[in-house]
């Protein structure tokens, strides 16, 4: 099998494709970052030293996951031009802890400052709905990618809202194409059950249950009255993404 006929080569590229996108984007090809004299990997030293207190050499070799000697050098290059110093660490002297200078500081301000701008422009292109719509797929990419442990975030169980019926004919259509192969006639089935649970809705013995996650829907389930003695559970559905960190717990 070549490259060429790699059954995910699709996604391959359109990955390599965005990737080639957005370091376009944010000015990484520049010889300097934002017309600065630092290069990328530089400035991120830089943004590390600034946030972070008591760091150490292999500090960065890990968080960055860059090689050892050239963090060597690039600090010995920092310390020579008055941008960093070092102290002995109180838990064991032969460790230095490293620190920005009030010159390191103030070089790396505008930096900095140039970064916050640049996103800001990039943004304001943008219409708030979409600034939220990328900002999302941003975080889904760092969750997706990253390797290290996300905070828990709670799900929280809410009734029926305006909205939540389109979104779940929606979705329950979908993600039921996807799965099973089922037609339209389907997601057309899910729009009557919904509408008529709305407009025949019985508050003594119904309830709608919205499952809920960082003001996303992941799921959902009704229970609807069929008689006076029995209810039935309609329309169970939990989003893929969900049920998968779900299994994983």
């Amino acid at each position: 099998m070549t490259i060429h006929d790699h059954p995910g080569k699709q996604r391959i590229d359109a990955v390599r494709a965005f990737n080639r996108f957005y370091t376009r984007q944010i000015g990484l090809l520049d010889e300097g970052l934002l017309k600065s004299p630092f290069s990328l990997t530089e400035a991120r030293v830089l943004y590390e030293l600034a946030h972070r207190d008591g760091l150490v050499a292999s500090d960065l070799v890990r968080d960055l996951d860059l090689d050892p000697g050239y963090v060597s050098r690039l600090l010995k290059k920092f310390e020579e031009r008055g941008l960093v110093e070092r102290a002995a660490t109180e838990a064991d002297a032969r460790r230095s802890s490293i620190a920005l200078t009030p010159a390191g500081r103030e070089a790396f301000a505008p930096l900095n400052q140039d970064s916050h701008d640049q996103v800001r422009a990039l943004l304001d292109r943008l219409a708030p709905t979409d600034q939220e719509r990328l900002v999302k797929a941003m975080r889904t990419v760092q969750d997706l990618l990253g390797d290290k442990p996300q905070p828990k975030v709670p799900y929280i169980l809410r009734p029926l809202q305006v909205g939540d019926i389109g979104w779940i004919t929606h979705r329950q259509g979908l993600i039921y194409a996807q799965d099973y192969g089922w037609d339209e006639t389907y997601e057309a089935l899910v729009a009557e059950i919904l509408g008529e649970f709305v407009k025949n809705f019985v508050p003594q013995w119904e309830r709608s249950w919205i499952a809920e996650r960082e003001g996303e829907v992941v799921g959902s389930v009704f229970v609807m009255r069929k008689s006076p003695k029995v209810a039935k559970l309609r329309l169970l559905y939990v989003e893929p993404p969900a049920d998968a960190e779900a299994a994983r717990q």
